[in-house]
């Protein structure tokens, strides 16, 4: 039975690889010359190998009864059956998230008005620890806890171990 298939194969992979000769010599053809009559014939015969492609859906057919399939539908059915589940862990996970994120801004964000990014540079950069005006802890509260966003993407890090 696999045999015959293997032979149907066959003969739609040489239909296909005619079917790409006659359409080479098409736009040959129709460069060198203008006769309309060939051109119409060339294209029926396109039309006819493109239609012997669809033998190959009649295989997919024969594939969807075998049992590695039908426990690959299985399985997607579990998975299209887990995803409300998926939506409200994620749901919860994102609220928690927010939560810790609101706590960490308040924590360890800025103050209200204060704007040290502009003034001093970055946390890494910082050579004078004994600065006063540029405390190294208040640079890298506001460069990772200065919004509710930032805080909860560095929170979201520290869950990871990043």
């Amino acid at each position: 039975d696999a045999a015959y298939w293997n032979i149907a194969d066959l003969a739609i992979t040489v239909v296909a690889v005619l079917e790409l000769l006659v359409t080479a010599c098409l736009a040959v053809m129709t460069t060198t010359t203008n006769n309309e009559e060939k051109l119409a014939k060339a294209a029926r015969v396109t039309v006819l190998m493109r239609a012997l492609r669809c033998v190959r859906v009649v295989r997919l057919v024969k594939l969807l009864h075998s049992p590695i399939l039908r426990d690959l539908a299985n399985m997607m059915v579990g998975f299209v059956i887990g995803i409300p589940s998926l939506v409200w862990v994620l749901c919860l996970f994102l609220v928690i998230l927010y939560m810790i994120g609101l706590v960490f801004r308040q924590a360890f964000g800025p103050s209200p008005g204060q704007d040290l990014l502009s003034v001093c540079p970055s946390g890494d950069e910082v050579t004078d620890w004994q600065d006063d005006v540029c405390k190294v802890h208040y640079i890298y509260g506001e460069e990772y806890f200065g919004t509710v966003a930032q805080s909860m993407f560095t929170s979201f890090r520290f869950m990871l171990g990043d």
